[in-house]
């Protein structure tokens, strides 16, 4: 496969171009000196061997030869013609020219604008690898390809800039498949690989490319309000103390990079913090305009976590729980000190956290957010005594690439947009059903107004008096948001109590947070007494069991149940 050069070239040439000369040049732009020769080509024609030919100067000045560079590195013999070739290179590599004019006195011209060719590899070598993948994983990416026929070894070659070629790249020699590139910093790397025998080094497979993305976290340690107590806090104290926590962590997890706590104080706001800046976000951290660079984040298990801040607080796009600590282990249903609103500023209308995170006294508390939550509860989920121990969220700071892809296939489901009392059949939607049926009615109608495919087959996740929401799903699944972010891989999946990532996408696309949904059924499908009457009823007397859309715990289903004249409830909707 014949490699192309032309990006590194332009880099190359724009050097020569500004700056007119090169090294081993005498009288350069003298305005005795021959004009710079122009059309220069370079062509590879075996694995040793490139061919050269230019143009000749024109103008009044007498070219007594021409000299020709590689690389910028003159070759020594002076040309009377206005071609050459170069010989005895290596195969499969790149090699760059320029060419200028003498005249008798040995005044010399610029040189010509660069031209780069490839040597083909040496006879015998094998071919260029195929179905070469990057994927992306936790500060890695993992390499891999097919075998090639007659190869001894392979050489993967890396840049943080595309068009990696085997001599622009950096080198991993004698690597096997699949090989997986670690300790890398936030970024996209670029990669090729080549096999080679005994007859050499072959040609450079088709370049793939992964991203490397910032992490998201909670500490697998915990302590009270009082940050400089704990043991990773190396003698700081208030939100200081709470980075060195999470450097600390990191640290320990061999993972690179800054990372600080996602906690505000009376001074600096969270949002801020994770720009890497101080103050309020109302002030725009110190800056002229608001900041809006930071993100977006894996968790510990290389799954998306959240979208750039802006977005995560703004538009509710969170994907996934955070749910992991920095080790990989899986902490379910924690709670974790932040005391930031939904906007990342420190949360309003509350005395100030634990003291500016210096008190452990008892009779003062700091907001948090959820390991199992999503949306708006992954930073502000009420409040907890200053004097208990809790855990931190720990992000790495700054800008990182765009996520990887991400969306898995499978059935459909996701949160009416609309919402009502437990007298199903006074929704818009309901067609003149009523109960269950109406329940099914409404679902279909908001899958066929968004366009979704075999929207006749969407039920709601409610559960009567007489059939429980499981059994009313034939389907065995998997189930994905509409976002593509997996729900469960199956039926028992779905109902262990613990989803993948909550429903909490709606039919239109929108990310809803702390929002309850009409469900009369607990985690595992199971209906309850409380149904509104098998939703039927509308009556302030009459309850009904309700789960919370950002939820991916077992609250997703089952929580409290509200009178059934609220109208603020929405419905859980599953492709069967």
């Amino acid at each position: 496969m014949k490699r192309i050069t032309i990006a590194c070239c332009i880099a190359v040439i724009a050097l020569s171009c500004s700056g007119g000369g090169g090294g081993g040049q005498t009288g350069v732009n003298d305005t005795t000196a021959p004009s710079v020769p122009m059309g220069l080509v370079a062509t590879g024609v075996s694995s040793s061997q490139v061919d050269l030919t230019w143009g000749a100067s024109t103008d009044d000045v007498a070219v007594a030869g021409y000299k020709v560079y590689r690389g910028g590195v003159y070759l020594t013999t002076v040309l009377t013609g206005t071609s050459t070739s170069d010989t005895g290179l290596s195969g499969n590599s790149q090699y760059c020219y320029s060419v200028s004019a003498i005249d008798a006195a040995n005044n010399e011209s610029g040189l010509s604008i660069q031209s780069c060719a490839d040597t083909s590899p040496a006879a015998g070598s094998p071919s260029a690898p195929q179905n070469v993948a990057a994927t992306s994983g936790v500060q890695s990416v993992t390499i891999q390809w097919d075998a090639v026929a007659g190869a001894t070894s392979y050489h993967v070659y890396w840049s943080a800039s595309p068009n990696v070629t085997n001599t622009t790249g950096t080198k991993i020699p004698n690597a096997t498949s699949p090989y997986t590139h670690p300790n890398l910093a936030a970024g996209t790397y670029y990669y090729v690989v080549t096999a080679e025998n005994a007859g050499g080094e072959g040609w450079e497979s088709a370049e793939v490319s992964s991203p490397v993305n910032l992490i998201a976290f909670v500490t697998s340690v915990m302590g009270n309000g009082n940050l400089g107590s704990w043991a990773d806090a190396g003698g700081q104290a208030g939100l200081a103390a709470g980075d060195a926590v999470c450097q600390a962590r990191a640290i320990a997890s061999n993972l690179t990079g800054t990372f600080k706590a996602w906690l505000s104080d009376s001074a600096d706001d969270a949002y801020c913090r994770i720009h890497n800046l101080t103050g309020k976000k109302s002030a725009n951290c110190g800056l002229a305009a608001l900041p809006a660079s930071a993100g977006p984040w894996v968790r510990r298990d290389g799954f998306p976590f959240g979208d750039r801040i802006d977005r995560m607080l703004d538009d509710g796009v969170v994907y996934a729980p955070i749910r992991y600590d920095e080790t990989g282990t899986l902490v379910p249903n924690e709670f974790y000190f932040t005391n930031t609103s939904i906007d990342g500023a420190l949360r309003s209308g509350y005395p100030i956290p634990c003291g500016d995170w210096t008190s452990d006294a008892a009779g003062s508390s700091a907001g948090g957010g959820i390991t199992d939550h999503t949306t708006n509860n992954w930073t502000t989920y009420g409040s907890r005594s200053c004097s208990l121990a809790f855990r931190l969220a720990c992000m790495q700071t700054d800008a990182g690439p765009a996520l990887p892809a991400f969306a898995a296939t499978g059935k459909k489901a996701f949160i009416t947009s609309t919402m009502g009392n437990g007298n199903l059949s006074t929704w818009s939607g309901a067609g003149g059903n009523t109960g269950l049926a109406a329940g099914d009615a409404i679902c279909q109608a908001r899958a066929t107004s968004a366009g979704l495919a075999n929207a006749a087959a969407f039920k709601a996740w409610l559960s009567s008096s007489t059939t429980d929401a499981v059994s009313r799903i034939a389907s065995d699944g998997p189930w994905v948001r509409l976002d593509g972010v997996r729900i469960a891989n199956s039926k028992a999946d779905l109902t262990d109590g613990q989803l993948f990532a909550p429903i909490n996408v709606s039919q239109n696309g929108y990310y809803l947070g702390n929002y309850g949904v009409w469900t009369g059924s607990d985690e595992t499908g199971t209906g309850s007494a409380n149904n509104c009457s098998n939703w039927t009823s509308n009556l302030s007397t009459v309850t009904g069991v309700r789960g919370i859309a950002g939820n991916a715990g077992s609250g997703w289903s089952s929580g409290s149940s509200p009178a059934c004249n609220n109208t603020i409830y929405r419905l859980y909707c599953l492709e069967d």
